[in-house]
């Protein structure tokens, strides 16, 4: 990511955008940057953009990424489990332990609701759930057994399967989310609409440019689309349709906590 932000400042700074950093800044906890006044250029996902975020970042563009579960600017979560355990659709999975990133993320929480929720039943179908904190997290508790189920966003998934390929060679998919627009790239809401458009010119011109090439390839980003606020409202309305489906049935009240640096 430093190699594409390389790119993306250079770009920035010949476009005249002012006070551009030439590293990115991995101080403090992510959501309170993605807050900051001075956020000039960020990456989030649809969840937070529509809800979280919606009083502080406006939408930049939406990259598309090469993987076999995005569809232009759209993607959709993998849902993982072990190959041991033989599981070869999502009804086999009741009563397992299940692992989410977060709560409030699309792609790790609201996606296995919305893959799930045709199953509620009176009891909660999954027996138990962990929150990981990342997605990267959730795949070492699936992989060290501490969980038997998880969702994972299609681009993290595969880019762990491209660099990281002894944490999913033991996994399977089993299923998958629903599609949704993809990881949109925003800027504060504050800033001003002449400079969201150099941001956006800049994007389109770092990505075309031959010098980004190696850093796109890995990274797994082959272009953008300019997507509007509107389209992520999809996001909005499956969470007030799970909502009204008391999808939140489908686990157990308790969670437990696991984080990638325990040795468990």
């Amino acid at each position: 990511m430093d190699a594409l932000w390389s790119n993306f400042a250079t770009t920035f700074q010949e476009l005249g955008v002012e006070n551009v950093p030439n590293r990115l800044c991995r101080n403090g906890h992510p959501d309170d940057a993605l807050r900051s006044s001075k956020l000039l250029f960020g990456q989030t996902c649809g969840y937070p953009l529509t809800h979280d975020l919606k009083d502080f970042v406006q939408l930049v563009a939406t990259p598309e990424y090469d993987t076999p579960d995005n569809d232009g600017p759209n993607y959709r979560s993998v849902i993982l489990t072990r190959k041991n355990l033989d599981v070869h659709d999502l009804p086999a999975l009741r009563g397992m332990r299940v692992a989410v990133n977060s709560k409030r993320s699309f792609s790790g929480f609201i996606a296995l609701k919305a893959a799930f929720v045709e199953f509620k039943s009176c009891a909660p179908f999954f027996d138990s759930i962990l929150e990981t904190g990342t997605h990267h997290g959730s795949l070492i508790a699936l992989s060290k057994g501490n969980a038997d189920v998880c969702a994972c966003d299609c681009v993290s998934y595969h880019l762990m399967a491209k660099h990281q390929p002894e944490l999913t060679e033991n996994l399977s998919i089993v299923g998958y989310g629903p599609w949704a627009p993809g990881l949109p790239f925003v800027t504060h809401i504050n800033v001003q609409d002449d400079v969201v458009g150099l941001l956006r010119e800049g994007v389109l011109s770092a990505l075309e440019n031959p010098a980004s090439a190696e850093a796109r390839s890995s990274l797994m980003i082959h272009g953008a689309s300019f997507l509007k606020a509107s389209d992520y409202v999809a996001i909005i309305e499956l969470v007030e349709r799970l909502d009204q489906q008391n999808a939140d049935d489908l686990f157990p009240v308790n969670t437990q906590e696991f984080r990638e640096d325990w040795d468990h």
